[in-house]
């Protein structure tokens, strides 16, 4: 196996970087703050590789990285203001949870802010660290989704 940052990667793990590597399709900086060991955005490379329910895409015409969770966009990380990265989730999927409101706070604890839409999150910073990108943080993600897949898209 071969490596990128300190992380032992599969030939299909391999070949799928190289390829928007060689793309060109989001930029050098955020691909190398993704994909480098010290990376501000790396936390989330390794949350996701170690969660195979989590699938990562890369869009160019945004320049964004989104990391999917059921097929469905869990967190968008693009370039912020200088020298920072940000991390949006689309909140709306929490809108109904009986614990709708503790969930905002406990977002809002980890420093996301709700935009004017009041439907967006987003987490601004110049690192993410693995301290921070952990399980309990993952928690409120996931159980927003779950309880959006299981009691809203199964009433459609």
């Amino acid at each position: 196996m071969n490596n990128i940052g300190d992380m032992d990667l599969n030939q299909d793990q391999i070949m799928a970087l190289e390829e928007i590597k060689n793309s060109g399709e989001i930029s050098r900086e955020l691909f190398s703050a993704f994909t480098e060991k010290n990376g501000a955005l790396h936390a989330f490379l390794r949350f996701a590789l170690d969660h195979e329910e989590l699938n990562i895409c890369f869009r160019g015409k945004n320049n964004a990285i989104e990391v999917y969770y059921l097929n469905h966009l869990v967190w968008k990380l693009t370039p912020g203001r200088k020298g920072y990265y940000k991390v949006r989730f689309n909140f709306g999927h929490a809108r109904g949870m009986l614990k709708e409101h503790d969930y905002l706070c406990g977002l809002e604890n980890y420093g996301f802010k709700l935009e004017s839409d009041e439907k967006h999150m987003y987490w601004e910073k110049d690192r993410f660290t693995k301290e921070e990108i952990n399980a309990e943080f993952w928690y409120y993600f996931k159980e927003i989704m779950d309880w959006y897949y299981r009691d809203i898209l199964h009433m459609k």
